[in-house]
C-alpha cells in the first residue's frame, strides 16, 4: 500500500474519516450505528467510521472546537 500523508492530512482537516480509514488505510465499512453519549448534560451521536479487527473508529463532530 503506498501512503500518501498529505491526502491523508486533507481528509482530515475536511473530517472526511470514512474515506481516510477506508480508502487509504484499507479498513473495512462501519459495523455500528450511531451512538448517544451525554457530556455535561448535553447529548452528541457518535459515528463510527471504519473498522478493523475488532477495533472500531468514532468520530464525533460539534464536541469542541481544539484550537
Amino acid at each position: 500500500m503506498n501512503f500518501k500523508s498529505g491526502e491523508a492530512f486533507e481528509l482530515i482537516d475536511e473530517g472526511r474519516f470514512t474515506d481516510l480509514f477506508m480508502r487509504l488505510l484499507g479498513w473495512s465499512r462501519p459495523d455500528l450505528g450511531p451512538i448517544e453519549v451525554v457530556i455535561d448534560d448535553k447529548t452528541y451521536v457518535i459515528t463510527n467510521v471504519a473498522a478493523y479487527r475488532g477495533v472500531r473508529v468514532f468520530s464525533c463532530h460539534g464536541y469542541r472546537d481544539w484550537e
